[in-house]
């Protein structure tokens, strides 16, 4: 993944990882991406659960993707 991933470039997102070999060991680079949102991030997440209970591998560097790409601030607490 390269680039910006948001919303808009949903549908391209969604058609290139069905696009992918059933049953195969996809790795997801995250290193040239400079930005996702949370609309990619849940299909990400979605496709990977679907395509691993078919007999697919993902690897994907959740850890990575959380640190760069978590909410830059938090929502203020009301007591």
């Amino acid at each position: 993944l390269t680039g910006v991933a948001t919303f808009v470039r949903l549908p391209k997102l969604a058609h290139a990882l069905e696009a992918l070999p059933p049953e195969a060991e996809v790795h997801l680079d995250v290193e040239r991406l400079a930005y996702i949102d949370d609309s990619c991030l849940d299909l990400i997440r979605a496709w990977s659960e679907q395509y691993a209970s078919r007999g697919g591998e993902v690897i994907i560097e959740w850890e990575d993707v959380e640190r760069r790409f978590a909410p830059i601030h938090t929502s203020p607490v009301l007591e």
